[in-house]
């Protein structure tokens, strides 16, 4: 049974027709090998090279990328990436960071990586309710700052979880508090109850041969029925994670996404957020995000940095640190999320998945575009040998001194399985996997 026939089985089974479509692909995903997603984490104003990249061969980390400890065995570190093409500049770091741009200024000229990623899923016939999605936390303060394009056109970050969750998964209801944001787990389970029993009426009309498709779907469906009811029990009980649909949205009001005070709900919407996107991953709603924390020429203060951040990147490295710490806090966390979050045939989320943290600029301070601070992490699905640290530096096509990120982006989208082009690679970098 085709996905667009199983659609349209269940268009009746719930007025929660999102959950319907994550039923329909759960069940899809059972007749293919699971697929690999992209998440792309941007943090502001680069860094100072020498207290964030690692040496060569070994873990040690620097102050910068020092809370990335915890996740430092998901981890490719990756010194001597340049941005290529024109325009060492915020505007210009952010035009081409995930595009392979080569126009200076704030143009982009042509699409970002996800957006590519989920325009050749849709054309395969691969339809998610997201082909991509942008979000993050304060990304949209300074709307052209974003790093994502669609051709040419610069498309906005969401950074309210509620708006998101609710535009991804449906709304049980018109309260707008957290507790009462998004589908329960009980209504999941009712809707999805629903649903099966449409499929067995289906069942009764169907040939011999479409009749024994749709019984590996309904086999499909009673694993995700008990993973379902698993998290649900787990929530009831307050220990729920961030998994296929269920999300704890508790304590996040309607205009917290707003606060950008350094002691206000900064790191409460920043959990939130990962929850959401680990959510949609999970339930395969998409397979492509670009995640933001801030903007270019961010003037966020966090909660450690003492400064606005791109003050503090012009600032000493100790101050800059104290800034970018706190990003890479909440990454840190991020990734630990997607590796403890259950996956398809034993494996994890992160184990299906490529992980990019990038930034605009290289050194902060001097506004180039030489070693941005590039981190890959995933896991054994993604085939990515991690727990490395590699030097790029006097190889590759970037300027002869070091490595081209298009060539980075290139390497992402095939092993991720796509077939598209980015515009400036002359080929892929060697030596990640």
């Amino acid at each position: 049974m085709k996905r667009r026939n199983l659609l349209k089985a269940l268009t009746g089974a719930s007025a929660a027709m999102p959950l319907a479509s994550i039923l329909a692909n759960s069940a899809a995903a059972a007749d293919s090998t699971r697929p690999i997603r992209f998440v792309s984490i941007y943090h502001p104003n680069g860094c100072v090279p020498d207290m964030f990249h690692p040496r060569v061969g070994s873990l040690a980390l620097p102050a910068m990328s020092s809370p990335l400890e915890k996740v430092k065995q998901h981890c490719v570190f990756m010194d001597g990436i340049g941005l290529i093409g024109n325009g060492s500049t915020h505007e210009g770091g952010a035009a081409k960071v995930l595009t392979g741009s080569h126009e200076a200024g704030q143009k982009g000229t042509g699409s970002s990586i996800e957006v590519l990623m989920g325009e050749e899923n849709s054309s395969k016939g691969i339809t998610p309710t997201a082909p991509s999605i942008q979000m993050g936390l304060l990304a949209s303060k300074w709307s052209d700052k974003s790093i994502s394009f669609q051709g040419t056109t610069r498309l906005p970050y969401q950074d309210d979880p509620l708006a998101l969750y609710k535009s991804l998964f449906g709304d049980a209801g018109d309260n707008n508090s957290g507790a009462a944001a998004g589908l329960t787990g009980a209504d999941n389970i009712r809707a999805f109850e629903r649903a099966k029993g449409d499929l067995a009426r289906l069942q009764q009309q169907l040939g011999s041969l479409e009749r024994e498709r749709l019984e590996q779907h309904m086999s499909a469906f009673n694993v995700l029925e008990s993973k379902l009811k698993a998290i649900a029990s787990a929530g009831d009980s307050g220990t729920a994670g961030g998994s296929c649909g269920m999300v704890n949205l508790d304590g996040i009001g309607g205009s917290d996404w707003r606060d950008d005070s350094p002691t206000g709900a900064m790191a409460r919407v920043s959990d939130a957020q990962q929850d959401v996107a680990i959510a949609a991953l999970s339930c395969d709603v998409t397979r492509a995000i670009s995640f933001m924390y801030s903007h270019p020429v961010s003037p966020i203060q966090n909660p450690l940095g003492g400064l606005a951040d791109h003050d503090a990147s012009h600032a000493n490295g100790e101050t800059h640190s104290k800034s970018k710490v706190w990003w890479m806090q909440e990454i840190a966390t991020f990734i630990e999320k997607m590796s403890n979050t259950p996956d398809a045939d034993g494996y994890s989320l992160l184990d299906n998945t490529i992980v990019l943290l990038c930034s605009e600029l290289g050194h902060g301070n001097l506004h180039d575009h030489w070693r941005i601070p590039f981190v890959m992490a995933g896991g054994k699905g993604t085939g990515l040998e991690t727990g490395r640290s590699l030097d790029f530096s006097g190889s590759g096509n970037y300027e002869g001194k070091g490595a081209s990120h298009a060539d980075l982006l290139q390497v992402i989208a095939r092993k991720a399985g796509y077939s598209f082009d980015i515009p400036l690679a002359k080929g892929e970098l060697a030596g990640i996997w």
